[in-house]
């Protein structure tokens, strides 16, 4: 997801990333909601989903990844030219792959503390919220300084 500098008014573009390759805009909007209201409102505001995703990194999850920048291509344009682009790239386009999915048995899975796992469930202790302070009087400084300047970047504009 992403928004324009000149629609958040920060001087920047921002974005972040929710999950894997989505089909198009409306289903990581379906999904940033899904995270939103989960979040918000807690785990029983949101259905169970049906399924959940894998955390091992299967191979064709690469070869999908690297045949992903055709896809526009095989919509738009001749099929017989992509195709035969793609042929001619295969052994670069095999090599990418199996990079790809190498690079994915490396990465380590994400782990959350305790107190990170536990916060939101009825009864957990809320964990102590983390200021600007927290990370040293130089990067305070940093962080506070960078804020006063969206505020005054967003004080001055009409909005988006």
């Amino acid at each position: 997801m992403v928004w324009p500098a000149s629609y958040s008014g920060s001087g920047f573009d921002d974005y972040f990333l929710i999950g894997g390759t989505l089909p198009d805009r409306s289903s990581a909007e379906a999904l940033w909601e899904y995270i939103r209201i989960y979040m918000e409102e807690g785990p029983n505001a949101v259905p169970r989903p049906a399924r959940l995703r894998s955390t091992f990194p299967w191979p064709w999850d690469s070869v999908r990844s690297t045949l992903s920048f055709l896809v526009p291509s095989w919509r738009t344009c001749d099929k017989g030219l992509v195709l035969t682009f793609a042929l001619l790239l295969s052994p670069l386009l095999l090599l990418h792959s199996i990079c790809h999915w190498l690079s994915l048995l490396l990465c380590w899975p994400t782990w959350w503390p305790k107190a990170i796992r536990r916060a939101g469930l009825p009864g957990a202790s809320v964990p102590k919220l983390t200021t600007a302070d927290d990370y040293g009087p130089e990067m305070a400084a940093k962080l506070r300084a960078s804020a006063l300047k969206v505020v005054d970047n967003n004080s001055g504009s009409s909005g988006p």
